[in-house]
């Protein structure tokens, strides 16, 4: 769900003129930071988030080590 609330930040950044990078950073602090804002979060999605994150995280890794390895 982060995933797609930062793309479509960025879609709706690019059609209204301003910058996506910051909007998509913006969504992302916000997603990051959800106790902060009062947002609440299924546990069953933040179980399904993190596993998800903990895969992209691994293979950016391994993709970094065959770059400079």
């Amino acid at each position: 769900m982060a995933i797609a609330a930062v793309l479509g930040a960025y879609v709706i950044s690019g059609y209204i003129g301003v910058s996506g990078f910051m909007a998509a950073f913006t969504v992302g602090m916000i997603c990051g930071n959800k106790s902060m804002f009062n947002l609440k979060a299924v546990e069953e999605n933040c179980e399904t988030h993190e596993k998800f994150k903990d895969i992209t995280i691994s293979l950016i890794r391994m993709l970094i080590f065959m770059l400079y390895g």
